[in-house]
């Protein structure tokens, strides 16, 4: 399933939402990352990763940013539905003394902590992701998407939706950000989302809860209030024995650019094509 993707983001659901109704026209650009510093938890999830396996953490840290592009890559594949067809890639050697970043420590033989991409896209657009683990930031996941009609962005003061007319910039941060909320304001049940702070509460306004069986209602979840809809996702396919919308075939989709990316990064930004295995079936 590829639970790590940002398929039920509340962003992603927003613009899904926009471009079936047409109001983005055609993608010209697309803009996704992931900025998670190593030093915000990323050191603690390695050594106990590691030690759980009877394994050296140091040698199993430091992998190359874009093997783990899914939270950035399907916030644009998941929305528009195109893939990425080629890229060029460049990374960021990190600079950090006893880094695990360092090519004769970890096994990946990688010494970059940032890696910043350029995708083709097979919709005649482009994609930039970016996956930093080294950066001066709170973190996050975030996407921008411009078209020639409308245009989405993301940004340290929040979401925003535009178009060409000055006056239509509509702030979205009510709509897209989880809250705590009354039940009544749900047609459904919703399970609690636990923010970074600890904080308990619902899912953001744009999730559709109502598709969500009573039993989740009171569980806690996490990635913007993502996990109840992937879960109810899995159980269906299970049941009813069709795809899930965010398949393995989309989950390709997903991670594969980012492998070609880093060799497009070693090889010090040499475009390369990137690979497909097709649509899922139906």
């Amino acid at each position: 399933m590829i639970g790590e993707t940002s398929y039920y983001y509340p962003a992603p659901v927003y613009c899904r939402k926009r471009f079936a109704e047409g109001a983005f026209g055609h993608i010209v650009f697309g803009e996704a990352e992931y900025y998670h510093d190593w030093d915000h938890g990323l050191e603690a999830v390695y050594k106990w990763r590691a030690a759980s396996l009877g394994l050296d953490w140091r040698k199993q840290g430091g992998d190359p940013p874009m093997h783990y592009p899914t939270h950035s890559t399907s916030m644009i594949i998941s929305v528009t539905g195109a893939h990425m067809t080629h890229v060029s890639c460049q990374g960021y050697v990190d600079r950090e003394p006893g880094t695990v970043f360092d090519p004769e420590v970890n096994i990946h033989k990688n010494a970059f902590s940032n890696e910043m991409a350029l995708f083709k896209m097979s919709d005649g657009s482009a994609a930039r992701i970016n996956e930093f683990r080294r950066v001066g930031h709170p973190g996050a996941v975030r996407m921008t998407l411009f078209g020639t009609q409308g245009s989405f962005e993301h940004n340290g003061l929040g979401p925003l939706w535009q178009t060409k007319d000055w006056n239509t910039h509509i702030k979205l941060a009510d709509l897209l950000t989880p809250r705590e909320m009354a039940p009544a304001e749900f047609s459904g049940d919703m399970a609690k989302v636990t923010s970074r702070d600890g904080t308990n509460m619902y899912g953001a306004p744009i999730h559709d809860v109502s598709r969500l069986p009573k039993e989740f209602a009171g569980m806690h979840s996490g990635h913007e209030g993502s996990h109840p809809f992937l879960v109810d996702d899995f159980v269906k396919a299970c049941v009813d024995k069709k795809q899930p919308p965010n398949n393995i075939w989309q989950a390709a989709r997903y991670a594969i650019p980012g492998i070609i990316a880093h060799e497009s990064a070693v090889q010090g930004g040499k475009l390369l094509e990137v690979p497909d295995l097709g649509d899922a079936p139906n």
